[in-house]
């Protein structure tokens, strides 16, 4: 294939001055980490970030990292960053915007954003926070992702339910996107033995990884396990991630039923997770609401059998890799929890079939398709201001 020239090279620059932690910057640093950018014919790769985010992402020759002071400061000085100082360096550059988050500039300025927050676009479950800062700032935050939407050149969505979510009128404005998912660290999270003879004496061990919410479900998931043992079966439940106050209160009291079935530990650095997987016998998930979740993909990956709220972008997911159940109804959760329970055969098929699905979530496949995309937007939109 003949190289491309000079003039047809793209420079992508990565606006990802508020990324700092979780999904987001697991995202930007195994992209760029995998990305091949001169097989899309992207010359070069400009990334803004605090220098905490820069530290974490791989050297790499046609990458720089760019920092400033005010990046490192409060979102007021990353916000002025944004709007007087971000424009000149584009130009300086002649660089196309990529904002990995749903975000849009303060200028006009062709660009590809991403959406990675279902919350602020679902009615009914934003309104679960009921009247409080919580529901003006999704409902805030809703106006802007769905400006930064239709008025961007391209649109990165995670799962084709979130782009199927979306108000009928914004669907028709987005001129150009694509479903990429995200990846798996497929070397952290590697598969054990689930179908080995195991002590029946000892509880069949649960576990649901993330943050205690009120669209999130524990306290149904609680109830579900504390009504088992109370019928006889050695199940118990192991919930990890931070929590929202509210949401923690209602699961707590149910915790306090019956202390041996329910165990919250909160917040687990990432590293050590896979760790906790290979403790526990089956993973349970029971959310309302989901752009893409991760922590779902490295159960997968990791052969757990899962069983699964029917809701949002799960089943698209999980697809027939795991049972499913109403995550709102306390007797749903316990009927899929006891099917894996009795059945040993059903688990082992389960298994197979997740740590089979979760090889078609790559992050060479995500960093390929990210770029091709990038590269076919940034030229769409050269043309196009000709």
């Amino acid at each position: 294939m003949a190289e491309k020239s000079k003039t047809d090279a793209v420079t992508i620059f990565v606006d990802a001055s508020n990324i700092k932690a979780g999904g987001g910057l697991t995202h930007l640093v195994e992209l760029l980490r995998h990305a091949v950018p001169a097989e899309a014919g992207i010359e070069r790769i400009i990334v803004a970030a605090p220098k905490s985010t820069l530290a974490k992402i791989d050297e790499k020759p046609w990458l720089e990292k760019y920092s400033h002071a005010l990046l490192d400061q409060t979102y007021f000085h990353r916000l002025w960053w944004s709007m007087f100082l971000l424009p000149g360096i584009l130009d300086q550059h002649q660089a196309f915007l990529f904002i990995p988050g749903a975000g849009k500039p303060f200028f006009r300025r062709p660009y590809v954003t991403m959406c990675r927050n279902l919350l602020p676009l679902d009615y009914h479950e934003l309104f679960r926070f009921g009247f409080s800062f919580t529901t003006l700032r999704l409902l805030t935050l809703r106006v802007l992702h769905l400006k930064a939407y239709r008025d961007a050149a391209g649109v990165i969505f995670l799962t084709r339910y979130c782009f199927d979510v979306l108000p009928e009128k914004y669907r028709k404005a987005i001129r150009h996107f694509k479903v990429i998912p995200h990846g798996i660290n497929h070397e952290l999270f590697k598969p054990k033995d689930w179908t080995a003879d195991r002590d029946t004496s000892k509880d069949f061990k649960l576990l649901y990884i993330s943050i205690v919410n009120l669209y999130k479900h524990q306290d149904k998931v609680a109830e579900a396990v504390v009504n088992l043992r109370r019928k006889g079966h050695p199940i118990s439940l192991t919930l990890i991630g931070p929590s929202y106050p509210k949401a923690l209160k209602k699961l707590e009291a149910i915790m306090h039923q019956d202390p041996a079935a329910v165990t919250y530990q909160g917040k687990v650095p990432y590293d050590q997770v896979a760790g906790v997987y290979q403790n526990h016998d089956a993973f349970v998930l029971a959310s309302t609401c989901e752009t893409f979740c991760m922590i779902l993909t490295e159960a997968m990956a990791m052969g757990m059998p899962i069983a699964c709220s029917a809701k949002s972008s799960l089943p698209e997911t999980l697809d027939q890799a795991g049972i499913y159940f109403e995550p709102e109804d306390v007797t749903s959760i316990e009927t899929a929890i006891l099917e894996l329970y009795k059945n040993p055969d059903l688990r082992t098929t389960l298994s197979t079939a997740a740590l089979t699905r979760s090889k078609t979530f790559d992050w060479k496949i995500c960093a390929r398709d990210t770029m091709v995309f990038l590269a076919e937007t940034a030229k769409k939109s050269v043309i196009a201001t000709a």
